[in-house]
């Protein structure tokens, strides 16, 4: 009904078509997860900005992502970017595309991926980058691990009463059972882009996704939108779109 809508909203008074006639983000949850949230993040923030709940919601089927988070003005939370399917929906600012894979499995987050993600959020609550020592028994407690372990973190990580984020994710990465070599590994997917838009006309692309340990923006390359998009998804990725089909077949383009 439109009262059960206008309740998912974080205010009722929203409206659900936006400037030049664009759908709000309330549309676009309503069609993926049958609940028209304002927001895209995992669960409720401040008791009052609705996300994706999953107790309610659980794993969407079809997933999201957004060019707005590469600009940090949306978070995406973990249940959109690993759908139930490898589909996801591409939110621009001018249109939507479809970026899908054809195998079931790239849709779901690697056990790595997950300690990776836990680890970031955990450390990153208490700064950027680096942390103060004073903050190792609130880290290991956060990833889990007892308090005996703490000896052997803070000789294999405090420097100059400092941790390293880096460090500690490679550390963390060992006390769950993944090497080095595992963790360096690079990652390949091949995904499909379809793009609806006309015009110039529908068209399909291969975008084919190189990740490894090395953040291209670290090593100095400027990722482009789109590639950014996707490193939201798959960090510290190289991008790498061909054209396949239709009104988009230009020249193969390759992003970094």
């Amino acid at each position: 009904t439109i009262e059960t809508v206008q309740q998912d909203m974080d205010e009722v008074s929203n409206s659900m078509i936006g400037r030049f006639g664009h759908c709000n983000q309330e549309v676009v949850n309503l069609m993926l997860i049958g609940e028209a949230v304002t927001n895209v993040f995992d669960g409720t923030q401040c008791e009052c900005l609705k996300g994706v709940e999953p107790d309610r919601v659980g794993t969407p089927k079809i997933g999201y992502l957004s060019e707005l988070e590469v600009s940090r003005h949306v978070e995406v939370g973990t249940l959109y970017k690993h759908p139930e399917v490898p589909i996801w929906v591409l939110g621009s600012q001018t249109h939507y595309t479809v970026l899908f894979s054809l195998k079931e499995g790239d849709a779901k987050l690697s056990e790595q991926a997950e300690i990776e993600k836990k680890a970031e959020r955990v450390f990153f609550a208490f700064g950027e980058g680096l942390t103060p020592a004073t903050n190792l028994p609130q880290l290991l407690s956060g990833m889990g691990l007892p308090a005996s372990k703490q000896a052997e973190a803070q000789q294999a990580l405090v420097q100059e009463e400092i941790i390293i984020y880096q460090d500690f994710k490679a550390w963390i990465l060992r006390q769950f059972g993944i090497s080095d070599s595992d963790a360096q590994a690079s990652v390949q997917l091949d995904l499909y882009l379809y793009d609806g838009q006309d015009p110039p006309g529908p068209s399909l692309k291969s975008v084919y996704i190189e990740q490894s340990d090395i953040d291209p923006q670290l090593a100095g390359v400027d990722l482009d939108t789109f590639s950014g998009t996707l490193n939201t998804r798959w960090p510290r990725s190289s991008v790498t779109v061909s054209p396949v089909a239709g009104g988009g077949s230009e020249s193969s383009t390759k992003k970094k």
